[in-house]
């Protein structure tokens, strides 16, 4: 992974006003890895620069009052594509009139994910020209804001400026203790500022936090709506409380999970989906399998729906997610598939049968809509595994792919088209030509 620095001069503030500004005027040049994210066109001087001058205090302010956004929202559907978002996760809207990359920080849950393009600012009489992507490590891409948050404040006691927003903003941070840095996760999560709650929706939180697993808590608050937090936790509670309470004490699952051992992947998140379902099919033996429907994808595993074969569907009620993968006093996995096509319960299931096959971190997992690290790699995972890209080159016609042709692999594989058109793509198996939009 790449790393991320505010490299910093500063500079004469010339005639800014205001003690804030001008004490933190300087020289920015932000660098992920090698790539400069502020290198920049001046239309004025008509040469291209690697940095931009403005003053630092309204970044840093930006950067505090989001803190807790920044860190763990991950991007939901609904949520994620609300106007709103872009202002918790994009560094043009701290400009305040100054010049700042469009910047995007999307959290991952494992990871943060840097987005940078290309822009005019008209106004600012520049135009960015950098453009690219990269992921951090959660804990470096905070300590990167930690060091230049406390450079800023460092500058603004030099130079004798005294209290402000942003020093008892990032105090209040700073102060937080492990609960209540859980409790802010979750808020967050949520789309909310953790600082700015009624009473009624501090309490739904700390219920929910309380009543669920630890293991459930970060994907739950990342799905779920807060409008309907209580009567999300109670319906995943219940169905907890199902899967714990079947009966299927012969699933051959434990035993796989023990001779699958640990893996310790690297890469992107998808990469490592694509290999553990690679590694899963060769420990089966089923390299070139082909699954038509569920019941042959769970007669693989030694499953069957009901009680007692570990499997079931339920997609009448409206759900924060689409599996629940929870395991028994015997043991052994139980399966909640939300969905009613079985296209869809094949790929919930394989979502489901990863998170408990590569599970380490507690007795319940659930796959939802969030875009994850964790969601990445599961869906990932069943796509490949159910679609491997090795058995889709060999049934591609050439290099580009239409309509008809993928519907054709999606009736063969047992799949969706858009499962089909994402592996061609994904894989770079072939050029994706298609009407239907939802197919690629």
């Amino acid at each position: 992974m790449s790393d991320l620095a505010f490299e910093v001069e500063w500079e004469d503030p010339g005639g800014v006003s205001g003690p804030e500004l001008r004490a933190t005027w300087a020289r920015l040049a932000i660098r992920v890895g090698d790539e400069r994210v502020t290198e920049v066109f001046d239309q004025r001087a008509r040469t291209v620069r690697d940095a931009i001058y403005l003053p630092l205090y309204p970044l840093a302010e930006w950067l505090v009052d989001n803190w807790w956004s920044l860190l763990f929202e991950v991007e939901t559907p609904g949520r994620s594509t609300a106007a709103s978002y872009p202002r918790r996760h994009s560094l043009a809207a701290a400009r305040e009139g100054y010049a700042l990359p469009d910047l995007t920080v999307v959290p991952t849950g494992e990871a943060v994910q840097l987005e940078w393009r290309p822009q005019a600012l008209p106004q600012c009489r520049v135009r960015f020209l950098a453009q690219g992507r990269a992921q951090l490590p959660l804990p470096q891409f905070r300590r990167r804001l930690t060091d230049f948050v406390e450079l800023v404040l460092g500058r603004l006691h030099e130079c004798g400026v005294g209290e402000s927003h942003l020093a008892s903003e990032w105090q209040a941070i700073a102060a937080t203790d492990a609960e209540e840095a859980e409790f802010c996760q979750a808020a967050a999560a949520l789309g909310l500022d953790p600082y700015d709650l009624d009473g009624a929706t501090t309490d739904l939180i700390l219920q929910a936090s309380e009543a669920l697993p630890p293991s459930l808590e970060a994907d739950f608050f990342a799905a779920a709506e807060p409008r309907d937090l209580g009567e999300a936790c109670r319906g995943l509670v219940a169905d907890l409380e199902r899967l714990q309470a079947l009966r299927n004490a012969a699933s051959p699952l434990p035993q796989l999970k023990r001779k699958l051992g640990a893996w310790d992947g690297s890469g992107p998140p998808w990469e490592q989906g694509y290999d553990l379902a690679r590694r899963l099919r060769q420990a089966l033996g089923a390299e070139r399998e082909v699954f038509p429907n569920a019941a042959s994808l769970y007669r693989l595993f030694g499953l069957d729906e009901g009680t007692e074969g570990g499997i079931l569907t339920d997609g009448a009620a409206p759900r924060c997610y689409e599996a629940l993968v929870a395991v028994n006093q015997a043991d052994a996995p139980g399966f909640l598939l939300c969905k009613r096509l079985d296209a869809s319960r094949k790929f919930a299931f394989c979502r489901a049968l990863l998170e408990y096959l590569h599970d380490g971190g507690g007795p319940a997992r659930m796959v939802t809509r969030a875009n994850s690290g964790a969601q990445q790699r599961n869906r990932a995972f069943a796509a490949e595994f159910l679609t491997p890209a090795a058995l889709l080159r060999e049934r591609i016609s050439g290099p580009t792919i239409e309509d008809d042709e993928i519907q054709e692999l999606a009736d063969h594989f047992g799949v969706s088209p858009m499962v089909v058109g994402h592996q061609l793509a994904n894989h770079r198996l072939a050029e994706v030509i298609a009407t239907d939009p939802k197919w690629v």
